[in-house]
Order: structure tokens, then C-alpha cells, then sequence
């Protein structure tokens, strides 16, 4: 892998990973914040996003791409995810994904 290119990932994947969890994707930020003050949901917080970790690091297997890459991709692909949910302007979500790229 070229230094500083990240390998092509749909975001739809993460869309696919959150309906086959069986939790929509709001009800997952929602989760996440309210496990923050409630410390017995953070295990099963823990285990949905170890889920989607595994399926980026699988997606991404064939790049050689470092552990630390992979969280970078996990955290750049979960944000845009929450913006594409939380915003009025979902555009924004497709440039930074090609950006991403």
C-alpha cells in the first residue's frame, strides 16, 4: 500500500454491519451515549463495535494495512456514519468518502 492511501471502503458496508446487528443506526449512538452513564451496557457496546472493527481489518486484509490504520478507517468510516444520520446534508458524506479513498 502506497504511504497515505487508504484503501477503497463503502460506507454502505458499515449500513449492512448496522442492520444486521439488529440495532438501527441511531439506536446505536444512542446506546453508545447512554452506556456511558449506565457501565453495564458498556460490554455490549464494546462487542458491536469489536464486530464492526473485524469486518474493516477483514476488508482491509488484502491492503497490508497496520492496526493503527484500521482504527483510523473504523473511526473515519463511524463519524461519517453519525454525520450522515445527524446531518441535513448527506452530500457532504459521499465527498468525504471518496476523499477518504
Amino acid at each position: 500500500m502506497r504511504h497515505g492511501v487508504v484503501p477503497s471502503v463503502k460506507l454502505s458496508r458499515s449500513a449492512r454491519l448496522t442492520s444486521a446487528s439488529g440495532i438501527d443506526v441511531i439506536g446505536q449512538y444512542e446506546l453508545k451515549l447512554e452506556s456511558g452513564r449506565r457501565p453495564e451496557l458498556r460490554h455490549h457496546v464494546d462487542l458491536l463495535y469489536d464486530a464492526y472493527r473485524d469486518a474493516i481489518r477483514e476488508a482491509l486484509a488484502c491492503f497490508d494495512v497496520s492496526q493503527e490504520m484500521t482504527e483510523i478507517v473504523f473511526a473515519a468510516l463511524d463519524g461519517l456514519v453519525f454525520h450522515q444520520v445527524t446531518s441535513s446534508a448527506p452530500d457532504r458524506t459521499d465527498e468525504s468518502v471518496a476523499a477518504l479513498r
